[in-house]
């Protein structure tokens, strides 16, 4: 895994549409690319195949032992749509919403190790409005998922998100996505 995420870090940073501070989108200190799984690159192409089949895995499970209603309203067929996403450090990610999709995602390639090395919540992916109460404030660490290289994080494109602000000496690259249902 190391080797293939280094083979994705090699591409997204000298990408041609990796735009610093890319207008209109929640992305402070940090750069962001336009569409990215139309790329037809080896590690692109593995990656856009890997989230397919964890999320065919996924869905499949949840379908079969939920009685949550989001997993009985499955898209039949669907599209990924991707960008990469590079932080600086004391970057961040505004609260957002993907309203257009079915489910979001995250795939981590790099994170620093200040991320890796602390339990504060410094980097992480983080579930809630941007206008927490206090019972949402007693509750944070159970709306918050530390980010690593190689995993995998999918969730419902309604729930608000974004990341919490970090230091380090290294960036926090990742892979984010929406599935977009082709259904009529």
């Amino acid at each position: 895994m190391t080797a293939y995420n280094s083979g994705l870090k090699d591409y997204i940073l000298p990408h041609p549409i990796l735009l610093k501070d890319r207008p209109d989108k929640p992305i402070n200190r940090g750069s962001q690319t336009y569409e990215i799984f139309t790329d037809n690159t080896p590690v692109i192409t593995a990656l856009s195949k890997k989230i397919n089949s964890y999320l065919h895995d996924y869905f499949s499970h949840f379908t079969l032992n939920s009685n949550y209603q989001f997993f009985h309203n499955l898209p039949s067929d669907w599209k990924l749509s991707g960008w990469a996403v590079v932080l600086e450090s004391e970057g961040f990610q505004n609260s957002h919403i993907h309203s257009e999709s079915y489910c979001s995602g995250v795939y981590y390639i790099q994170v620093s190790n200040t991320i890796k090395d602390n339990n504060s919540g410094a980097g992480y992916l983080n579930f809630g409005t941007s206008f927490l109460s206090e019972l949402d404030m007693e509750n944070l660490d159970k709306h918050k998922i530390q980010p690593q290289a190689g995993l995998l994080v999918i969730f419902p494109s309604y729930f608000w998100h974004s990341t919490i602000p970090f230091t380090g000496n290294s960036e926090r690259i990742c892979i984010s996505f929406n599935l977009l249902p082709l259904d009529k």
